[in-house]
């Protein structure tokens, strides 16, 4: 019996408990009990598949497939339960809920159980699930059902392909996550646009426009990539601008016309540059990129082959802090559009330096190398996504019309991996002696994140952020632990859970 997953468990419910309880008293319709309802029942599965197998070994899975995730980590199933808690809770308090967005968010819960442990009892309480939002479901057109379908499909598949492709990448909770996320973006942008409901170049403000764009361009031309690979064994620089041209050309340029008009490249720099908050961002952050280039640069210019410590690598954070906080606090929705370009970006950064694409693979794949945390296992180094992604998680649940930078809400990812997360590893590097149950994590360095986010909540709360001192202490102190006992990359998780956390209460 490992200690430290049961307290682990213990945690997540703890939290989840907390949120499913003040949201009891919140849900005000017959959808939003359901899928609180949902939600509880299928935490309860998650907590059996969870908690069982650490009082009987036996039932540990040491299948062949176990191999392709990563070997130094627990699957981590109570994940695909947080972005679903996470979307239910902030949706149920601004009285916003979604269908069929929804419907997907909880469906992949019993579809995640049912992938990982195909037991006949199981599948039979899978299948009992599927019915609970049967009557809701049923008043959907015909469209939008079959795209729900299709997407639970891809999402059910794609828990098999995805690690296949890239091996011990991801633990099973880690990419039930992404798959979440990326998913239900496509399901939500598939259905707005097809059915009518939002035309982009008059619903949509410009950055969302852009954002969208940016969004579809990068997921097309990734996937052309990949295809072309997949067909081909031809080298893979060739391909990959073949794959993003023709995407520029074909997806990207037309839908940028349809959007801002035939003048696009001028409204758009007219949008970055709308006033003079917007150009101290871009000359704040553009400082930030070439401080980190000249960081990475000196790092591996005296490191000597050798890999930097953890608490180095929480220089990044505190980067990544100085980007989000003036921007969420000078102008929410130009950092919103800037996240999304940026994760672009990144993405793009990733697959030059995984195949050496010219000119830019090789440095990239000689830089990282110093900076690869022990957690990246697989091909691809996921860690530097997963910082930007925990940071922007919030941003993103939040629709844009309701950003608001007195929304502690927002500052999620920023208290939890900026702060917290930073503050544990250089005290516990400094002065940890006590470990916690199986983990490498110091008591010292989890007391260290608590009093720092305490004061980071003071500093935000100074800065007119609104926040209210016991449920702070209560998200402050289960985050913590849950840094300190998870083996889940903690850049993906904590900001999720700690959103779930500061959705207690109204901000």
């Amino acid at each position: 019996m490992e200690a430290r997953a049961i307290l682990e468990t213990g945690v997540v419910t703890a939290g989840c408990i907390s949120l499913g309880t003040y949201l009891q008293d919140k849900a005000n319709e017959e959808f939003q009990l359901h899928s609180l309802g949902f939600l509880g029942c299928s935490y309860i599965l998650v907590l059996l598949h969870q908690l069982v197998p650490q009082f009987n070994p036996e039932l540990k899975r040491t299948d062949a497939s176990r191999r392709l995730y990563r070997t130094k980590a627990d699957p981590g199933i109570w994940c695909c339960a947080i972005l679903p808690l996470a979307y239910v809770g902030y949706s149920i308090q601004v009285g916003s809920l979604s269908v069929l967005e929804t419907s997907f968010l909880l469906f992949t819960i019993p579809l995640t159980l049912v992938h990982y442990n195909a037991s006949n009892l199981t599948q039979i309480a899978g299948a009992l699930q599927l019915l609970w939002l049967r009557s809701h479901l049923l008043q959907q057109d015909v469209f939008s059902l079959g795209l729900f379908g299709v997407i639970c499909v891809v999402f059910f598949m794609l828990l098999t392909k995805v690690p296949e492709l890239l091996p011990r990448s991801f633990t099973e909770g880690e990419i039930t996550v992404v798959l979440q996320l990326l998913l239900t973006v496509i399901l939500s942008l598939t259905l707005s646009v097809l059915k009518g409901d939002v035309d982009i170049q008059d619903d949509l403000s410009p950055g969302q426009k852009l954002a969208v764009v940016a969004f579809e361009g990068v997921l097309l031309g990734a996937i052309k990539y990949w295809i072309a690979r997949q067909l081909t064994t031809g080298r893979a620089t060739p391909l990959f601008y073949l794959a993003f041209s023709t995407t520029t050309l074909t997806v990207v340029l037309p839908l940028l016309y349809q959007a801002f008009g035939s003048t696009f490249p001028v409204d758009i720099l007219e949008f970055i540059l709308q006033n003079t908050t917007r150009t101290r961002l871009l000359i704040l952050w553009t400082i930030l990129i070439a401080l980190s280039g000249l960081i990475v640069y000196a790092r591996n210019a005296s490191i000597a082959g050798g890999q930097v410590s953890s608490d180095q690598r929480k220089v990044f954070h505190l980067v990544m802090m100085a980007v989000y906080v003036p921007g969420l606090l000078m102008d929410p929705a130009f950092l919103w559009t800037s996240s999304v370009i940026a994760l672009g970006v990144m993405v793009i950064l990733e697959v030059m330096r995984m195949d050496r694409i010219w000119p830019l693979g090789s440095i990239l794949k000689k830089n990282y190398r110093v900076f690869v945390d022990s957690q990246d296992q697989g091909e691809i180094i996921l860690t530097p996504l997963y910082l930007l992604l925990g940071l922007f998680w919030p941003l993103w649940i939040v629709p844009m019309d309701k950003l608001e930078s007195s929304d502690l809400r927002l500052y999620a990812g920023v208290i939890s991996l900026g702060v917290g997360d930073t503050m544990a590893s250089v005290g516990g590097s400094c002065m940890g002696r006590h470990r916690w149950p199986g983990s490498k994590k110091t008591i010292e360095g989890t007391c260290f994140a608590v009093i720092s986010q305490l004061v980071a909540l003071y500093g935000l709360h100074k800065l007119g952020v609104a926040v209210m001192f016991w449920q702070s202490i209560q998200a402050v102190f289960l985050t913590s632990l849950l840094e300190a006992l998870t083996s889940q990359i903690d850049n993906l998780v904590l900001p999720l859970y700690m959103f779930c956390l500061l959705s207690i209460f109204p901000t």
